[in-house]
């Protein structure tokens, strides 16, 4: 069997999609070590170091012209030399025409909130965003069309695919959960934040779904009523939220900006819990980092969080401030909350493995 496989998402500052294609391929490379893999990657890409000169992997470095040229000329053409039996996109967006009849088409469609309207998912700040979000909302439905099979990594995504997409992708879709290298090597490293100087950890961007600055104010009047947590903001800068709150660090909170995937996880590990305020989501990545570092997790019940965190997170009402001041407050009263999501977490982690995902 030769696969190809789109891996320009796997960067140094590793995002959703990045870190779903790099378990992805290695979770391959364990369980299908007599495949040949040909991946498409970007010139900065990690993997040029991690793999190496790996046996039966050849990876080929992509000039980056931009999605629209690499997506309708550059890897048709380097499928056409390729000549691979699969391909996988593992971005929502791929060739929107088919390369060879012999060719299967994998397509992971994480979710189509760029089908939605501004109701609902509101309509991103900056404008390459905004072109990004005009681009998949052309681009998603034909590579969908041409596509063998379509992969929902949710129970919520699927069915907001067949609603959006309607029933032409029913026969192609199939549910299958993210997983992710397994962390029990590292379990002495469970639980390694310092009481005395505690903080919560949210892990996030500026596109408006994220739900930052709703969290920000809703965090503003949890320190107002005497909460003692600070926050740690990863993925954004200080200036990307200046016009919500002016003086962050009055309220213990701390911008990180960009940082590597390694460092976000080392954090996750050190917080005593860790904040997902999403309104959209279709996983959810940082709860299960989180469960698996032990790390707690107070989500909104918006998108597929309840799903994938299932009963080992705690929740509060989407976009209510006083419910999650609420449960923020309780999670430092009650004694038993820290170990009880903990314990809940490290269980729920072992369900989402390279393996079942491969």
């Amino acid at each position: 069997m030769i696969v190809a496989i789109d891996a320009r998402f796997v960067s140094k500052t590793q995002r959703g999609i990045g870190i779903y294609s790099e378990n992805l391929i290695f979770g391959l490379l364990k369980e299908r070590p007599d495949w040949k893999y040909y991946l498409y990657v970007r010139p900065s890409s990690p993997l040029l170091d991690k793999l190496g000169e790996r046996e039966g992997v050849v990876v080929r470095t992509l000039p980056p012209l931009g999605y629209l040229l690499e997506e309708f000329f550059l890897i048709p053409f380097f499928l056409y030399i390729d000549k691979p039996n699969l391909f996988h996109a593992t971005g929502n967006t791929g060739p929107i025409f088919r390369i060879s009849h012999n060719l299967t088409s994998v397509l992971t469609l994480h979710d189509v909130s760029f089908m939605k309207p501004r109701a609902i998912v509101p309509w991103p700040k900056k404008w390459y965003q905004r072109f990004g979000r005009v681009y998949r909302r052309i681009v998603a439905p034909l590579a969908a069309k041409h596509s063998d099979r379509i992969i929902a990594v949710s129970e919520f995504a699927a069915k907001d695919i067949r609603l959006t997409l309607n029933e032409s992708v029913e026969e192609k879709l199939q549910m299958c959960f993210l997983g992710f290298e397994s962390s029990e090597s590292e379990a002495s490293e469970h639980c390694i934040y310092d009481k005395e100087r505690s903080f919560a950890i949210v892990v996030s961007g500026i596109d408006p779904q994220k739900n930052l600055d709703w969290l920000l104010r809703a965090f503003v009047r949890y320190r107002e009523l005497g909460g003692g947590l600070e926050l740690k903001v990863v993925g954004v800068s200080e200036e990307d939220v200046l016009d919500v709150i002016a003086r962050p660090a009055d309220f213990g909170i701390s911008f990180l900006g960009y940082i590597s995937h390694k460092q976000t996880i080392e954090l996750i590990k050190m917080a005593y819990l860790l904040l997902f305020p999403s309104l959209y989501e279709s996983f959810g990545i940082p709860i299960i980092e989180a469960f698996s570092a032990g790390t707690p997790v107070l989500a909104a019940n918006a998108g597929a969080a309840a799903e994938v965190g299932g009963e080992a997170a705690c929740y509060f009402k989407s976009g209510d401030a006083d419910d999650f001041v609420s449960k923020l407050l309780e999670s430092e009263i009650d004694q038993n909350w820290h170990d009880h999501f903990a314990k809940l977490g490290r269980e729920r982690a072992q369900i989402f493995t390279q393996r079942q995902m491969a």
